[in-house]
């Protein structure tokens, strides 16, 4: 589902979380945010993270999960949109966040 919101969605997202969950979630967003607005924090070397869907937490051992039914839904969805240059520009953008 991450993978399908944009920017904003993103943004609001996390926004409406950290507003209902703030006793709970806002020590660690604002950790979080802490660390990736430095530089040299060994969070910002790590490509990608961890998927909340996974089940694992930060500190796990990472364990990533393809769902393959909804990369062909979606492929097949860039395909028939029609326009090659768009169509390559979202299969690329769409596997380099894999």
């Amino acid at each position: 589902t991450l993978l399908q919101m944009d920017r904003q969605q993103l943004q609001k997202m996390l926004q409406y979380l950290i507003s209902e969950h703030h006793t709970e979630v806002l020590p660690t967003a604002q950790k979080l945010a802490d660390q990736i607005l430095q530089h040299s924090h060994p969070i910002n070397h790590i490509q990608g993270a961890p998927d909340p869907t996974a089940g694992g937490s930060a500190e796990e051992e990472h364990c990533w999960h393809l769902d393959a039914e909804q990369v062909k839904e979606q492929v097949g969805q860039y395909l028939t949109q029609g326009g090659y240059y768009n169509a390559n520009k979202q299969l690329y953008f769409m596997f380099t966040k894999a």
